[in-house]
Order: C-alpha cells, then structure tokens, then sequence
C-alpha cells in the first residue's frame, strides 16, 4: 500500500516538524481528523513493529478507533523514518500502517495528527512524499523555508493542490492575508502538475519559484530580493505553466521566465529588469500589466519565441515596452505607455508573419523596426494614476472601444 491519493495535508505556522499532519476519511463516522489542530494527538516513544513491518504497537499505548486515517510521523529507533497512514485499529496497543516502516523494529517516536510545521529540515521530505492527488492546505503565517525543496511530481488526472488561507480553509486570501513562504537563497521547485494557489513568497536564488511540466500559479506573488543581476521571481523555462492573477518582481532580475506555451494572464509584473522574458515558442501575456521594467517589459529576443500571443497588456514605463526577434506573433489591443522604446524589434524578422494592431502607443520612441498596423493609435492613453499603480482609464482616453472585438462580419 502507500499514503492515498485523497489525502489531506495541514501545514502551520504553528504546528511541528513532528506531527503527522494528514489525514484520509477512510472510517467516515469513526475517523476524526487530527491534523487540524496545533499538537498531536498522541505521541507515543516506544513503537515497535512486527514482521511484516506494518504492524505498529506501543506498550504505553494510546491509540483510538478514532485515529484511523491520520497520519503518524515515525522517527527515531530503529524504524524507518516518515509519514504513515494508520489504516486499522487493534487495540490501544496495536494499529495497522499503509505500509511497511521495517520489520521487528523497536523504539520508535511517533506522533499522530497535529498540523505539520514547514520550516526546517524535514521540508524537502515533506514535499517528496506527497502523492497524486493529495492537498496540502497551508494557513496564513510566515514560514521560513528550511532546505532546496522540490516537490513530489503528479499526474494531469491526479494533480497535487497546495493551497493558502487565511483563517478558514477555502477562504481565497489576497494581499497580505497569504500565506507567506521566505525561501532566502533555498530553492523552491513545485513539480509536474501541481496547481499552487493563495501564497506569497520571497527569495534570493537563482532560480526564484519555479514551476515544471504544467505547473499552474494562482492568486501568487513572489519577489526576487537578490542584488545579484539576472535571478528570477517566477520561473516557467519548463513547459506549459500558467500563471493567473499572480504579482511577479525581481530586483535586477526577471518576473517570470517563460518555457514552451506559458500563458500569463491577468497579471501584475513590476519593478523588475525584464517583466516577462522567453525564447520559446507559443508564450501567451493576456490582459497583464508590466509596470518599471528597467530593460524591458516584454521580451520575446530569443530566436526560438514564435507564435507569440500578446493581447489586452498595459506596459508602462519601461526601457523597451516589447523588444523582440520573435517571428509569427500577433501584438494587438496593447497600450504601451511611458517607455523609452514602445516596440523594438530584430530588423531581421520584424515583418516575418507578426501582426501588430489597434495598440496605443505614448512612448520617447513609438516604434524601431515595427510598422504601425492600420488602427494603431499614437496618443496619451490617459491612464489615470500609473505612478501610484492606477492603469485605469480617464474620461475622454482615445483607447475607449478601439480595440479590437468581435462583430456582425464574423456572425454575432
């Protein structure tokens, strides 16, 4: 056997490093769910198991056909280390675990339910022994990420959820209210299909927070506090991640770093070198606003960023709004604001396929290397307060109902 699928994961700032912290109804009406609470329930320190390994016994004993489906974190003796399910009930004395922790084993500490602590040496175990289709809800409070971490891989079927809230689970923080995860110079790495959602993070590694195959990012901030030139905030170089309504900065690094068919959308990228940077194919920025990019806020410069789609985005006060020599791209419904360069584009490609139209552009430089499309606008967009992050637009801006929507030509 091994930990299931539906297991439910409770992380707090206030819970141990100890505890057990999962729990699975697998007894509905006889199960109690341990794991939301601060302490364990029970810690017992002279477990031993028999043959096979995944019969547990204490002398002292302790256990309850309530605990069956929570988790116990084995440590100690000659036991194998880790977390396991409690799947049957004997007697005070004697449960039966998922799996086998080694047989005729002795002294063994074991804690069973109480919330798990993330921050400190045991974090990248934590993380690899997830499941499929496990959840790990984590409550608002401050965390301080003790080791590299990589979590455990899912399925597209099966995928793993890690999710923030405030003081309810479900409860959907914002702002300050998230969770917050301080990795420092640790790296963080969420794996295939994991969808990550209501946390804050800061870190100074290279690498940022990263995401692997289809890692989704929801309702997440992270910073790159490093002075050190070219480190990432959120980094997506592996395939098809998402990022939607997250807040990307990096001090003199990038906010998001973009692999095969990233997509972006409803976003918030600032104060950054690069906002968003790829060299690969397919990259979506949707309804996002790139703010105080020093270098540039969009940049496709790698020859492999084809078939860009970049639509509805505010980029304002950047060195260049979008600088590129990415082919087959369609820029459109775009305001560009602010920046030294609104387009700049490689003199090689700039007309290989790419369709730019009905953007805005208000820039020192409009355009180098970008022929303005047809419906292009060159005019103060009037955003209303873009200094103090306000990119609404004002009574009388010439982008009202310019851009370009769906009409009777194409059936509505």
């Amino acid at each position: 056997m091994a930990l299931a699928a539906g297991t439910v994961w409770e992380v707090r700032a206030t819970g141990s490093q100890a505890n057990g912290g999962g729990f699975y109804d697998r007894n509905p009406g006889t199960s109690v769910d341990y794991s939301q609470q601060d302490a364990a329930q029970l810690t017992v320190t002279d477990l031993a198991t028999d043959g096979a390994g995944t019969g547990l016994s204490s002398a002292t004993g302790g256990f309850t056909a309530a605990m069956v489906g929570n988790v116990v974190q084995i440590s100690g003796g000659t036991l194998t280390a880790g977390w396991y399910e409690i799947t049957a009930y004997t007697d005070t004395n004697t449960v039966t675990i998922d799996r086998s922790a080694g047989a005729s084993k002795t002294g063994g500490t074991g804690n069973v339910g109480g919330a798990f602590l993330y921050g400190g040496s045991l974090d990248g175990e934590f993380a690899l022994m997830q499941v499929d289709g496990n959840k790990v809800w984590i409550k608002a409070g401050t965390y301080t990420q003790g080791e590299s971490v990589t979590w455990a891989a899912a399925s597209a079927a099966t995928p793993q959820i890690i999710e923030g809230y405030n003081t309810s689970r479900g409860d959907s923080p914002v702002g300050n209210n998230r969770p917050l995860i301080v990795c420092g110079e640790n790296a963080l790495n969420f794996n295939s299909y994991a969808v990550v959602s209501n946390l804050r993070f800061t870190t100074t590694a290279s690498s940022g927070v990263a995401g692997t195959i289809a890692t989704v990012f929801f309702n997440c901030k992270a910073q790159n506090l490093s002075e050190s030139a070219n480190r990432y905030a959120f980094n997506a170089s592996n395939s098809y991640c998402s990022f939607i309504q997250c807040e990307a900065e990096s001090t003199i690094g990038s906010g998001v770093v973009c692999g095969i068919a990233t997509q972006i959308a409803f976003c918030y990228i600032h104060d950054s070198s690069i906002g968003v940077y790829t060299n690969s194919a397919g990259v979506a920025v949707v309804g996002t606003v790139i703010d105080s990019c020093a270098s540039s806020g969009l940049n496709t410069a790698g020859t492999g960023a084809l078939g860009g789609l970049y639509i509805n985005n505010t980029i304002y006060n950047c060195g260049n709004g979008i600088a590129s020599k990415g082919a087959q791209s369609i820029v459109m419904n775009n305001i560009i604001s602010g920046c030294t360069t609104g387009a700049n584009w490689d003199t090689n490609v700039h007309n290989s396929g790419n369709i730019w139209d009905y953007n805005c552009f208000y820039n020192t430089t409009d355009r180098t290397n970008v022929t303005a499309g047809a419906h292009d606008i060159d005019a103060d967009p009037l955003l209303t307060d873009p200094s103090n992050g306000d990119f609404a637009l004002s009574t009388g801006s010439p982008c009202f109902a310019s851009g370009m929507t769906l009409d009777a030509s194409v059936g509505l």
